[in-house]
């Protein structure tokens, strides 16, 4: 009766936000439709309000229903075109939608989220109030820009965004509202998607777009952190020789002239370049100023185990001698900064692989004895190593740090005992684990007969255990003369591609997809 509809609408608003909050947004759905079937029973009875929509569409949106949201949104189009002019949709119902299926990710979304574009546009051109359409922001463009850079499986990602950009400036002249025009939160899908397309000399046209919105006179396209970290991540990912010199140089304009301070994540990209190009020194004093500003108060420099490891990884593309032993004073200038309370900076296995790589890697005269220490230390982080650490550790005990024949007899015997562990631990040992001691067998066996004998003997546990692959075949062919590798294998040397088909299936059983 109409003398209860406003009733009606006021219980059913409550029994929204209440059973909303306890997250049961499907109850609030069949009420709605319960309503939709009242007003399709009794056109007459305007008893929806655009509100109950809204308040529905922003529940599934929160749980990250999309198409539950954009179908709810059709909906209430069709009911205002049936003659409910309540139901007009306005442009935060329109936002919502467009916020819903671009958090989506989901490319098949493109033609649907240009037609909530086009129909926000129609709405501002047949808006009656100015005020209306002066208050109106560039949000839905950039909604829809974030969708292009960032969605895997969009189709010519960058034209879209370039045809957007001046989209948008064409509105912003035609509504004389400048809210509209593009910022830096538009042009930061631009640079994300040159990053992407990976075009030559693309780090550089990265500077320059960076340059121009440094030198621009409106204060909404003036880069923030967030651009600048763009452009660090496209100096790093350029290979650019001059990437270093550009990062540098556009780590000290952000300072000096767009009065932004560096903080943890900006300094951890400069390592990062720093690292790409095999300068270790460059990444280690990105360190300690980052390090110097938090300890003079600056909680956003906050140290925290990436820095580290990111400077650890430029120790590893060095290639300096002292490559170990500045990992290492790097990890126990982390473990020092954990122990003053900085619980970011707690060693993790990464931090335990990542110098493992590096030992492995070395020609350190210790490298034994420091991967054994490396092993045992992870038990005062209450951690255990994981097989990709262990793997790197069979690559330590693979070459012995010299001559005697002790030394290479107590390297044998710590990778025996190594792989043996493996193979009764949970992750069991792999192709990697394998490889690594075919790589032990060359290094360590100088008698040929020994060597072979000790070949034979590991490749008959990779059989029982299937861990037989292209790799594995692969060594073994490097590693054995031809008439040792036919035996061993009972493959032929002298084929140009190893026909794996040839060997028993339950030689090779379980595919290795990780170290």
């Amino acid at each position: 009766k109409r003398d209860q509809i406003s009733a009606l609408q006021q219980l059913v608003f409550y029994y929204f936000s209440r059973t909303i909050q306890d997250g049961d947004e499907l109850s609030c759905e069949r009420v709605l439709r319960q309503m939709i079937a009242i007003e399709e029973e009794q056109p007459k009875t305007k008893v929806l309000r655009r509100k109950h929509f809204m308040i529905v569409m922003n529940a599934f949106a929160s749980r990250g229903k999309a198409e539950e949201v954009y179908n709810m949104f059709r909906e209430m189009q069709a009911l205002h075109e049936k003659g409910n002019q309540e139901l007009e949709p306005d442009y935060q119902s329109m936002v919502v939608v467009l916020s819903a299926l671009a958090k989506s990710q989901t490319p098949e979304y493109v033609e649907r989220i240009e037609y909530l574009l086009t129909t926000v546009e129609n709405y501002m051109m047949t808006s009656t109030s100015p005020s209306t359409t002066q208050s109106i922001t560039n949000h839905a463009y950039n909604i829809v820009l974030d969708f292009y850079s960032k969605t895997q499986g969009v189709q010519e990602r960058r034209g879209r965004i370039e045809a957007l950009l001046k989209r948008m400036k064409v509105w912003a002249e035609r509504h004389q509202n400048p809210l509209l025009l593009p910022d830096r939160i538009s042009y930061a899908a631009l640079v994300g998607a040159i990053i992407q397309e990976a075009k030559p000399d693309f780090a550089l046209e990265v500077d320059d777009i960076v340059r121009k919105m440094e030198l621009s006179d409106r204060a909404a396209v003036r880069p923030d952190g967030n651009i600048y970290a763009l452009a660090l991540d496209a100096f790093f990912k350029s290979g650019d020789p001059s990437a270093v010199l550009r990062a540098e140089n556009i780590f000290e304009r952000m300072q000096h002239e767009s009065n932004i301070q560096p903080d943890e994540v900006l300094y951890t990209l400069l390592m990062k370049v720093y690292s790409a190009s095999g300068d270790a020194e460059g990444s280690n004093k990105a360190l300690s100023s980052m390090i110097q500003e938090f300890r003079a108060g600056r909680e956003g420099c906050r140290p925290s185990e990436i820095s580290f490891l990111t400077a650890m990884v430029s120790w590893e593309k060095s290639g300096h001698q002292d490559a170990v032993d500045a990992a290492l004073r790097l990890f126990n200038n982390m473990v020092a900064l954990f122990k003053e309370g900085i619980e970011e900076c707690r060693p993790s296995l990464k931090s335990f692989g990542q110098l493992m790589v590096i030992v492995a890697k070395s020609d350190h005269k210790f490298k034994r004895c420091i991967g054994r220490k490396l092993l045992d230390k992870t038990k005062d982080y209450g951690l255990d190593p994981d097989l990709m650490i262990l793997n790197w550790y069979l690559r330590v005990c693979s070459e012995p740090t010299n001559s005697c024949d002790t030394e290479r007899r107590e390297c044998w015997e710590e990778a025996l005992s190594t792989l043996e562990s493996l193979r009764s631990s949970k992750w069991g040992a792999n192709s990697h684990s394998y490889n690594a001691m075919f790589f032990a067998c060359d290094r360590l066996f100088v008698d040929p007969d020994q060597r072979f004998d000790m070949m034979s003997d590991v490749f008959e546990k990779c059989k029982d255990d299937g861990q037989v692959d292209r790799r594995i075949i692969s060594s073994l062919l490097r590693l054995l003369p031809p008439c040792q590798f036919e035996k061993l294998t009972t493959l032929s040397s002298h084929d140009k591609r190893i026909q794996m088909s040839r060997l028993p299936k339950e030689w090779c059983r379980h595919k290795t997809s990780h170290q």
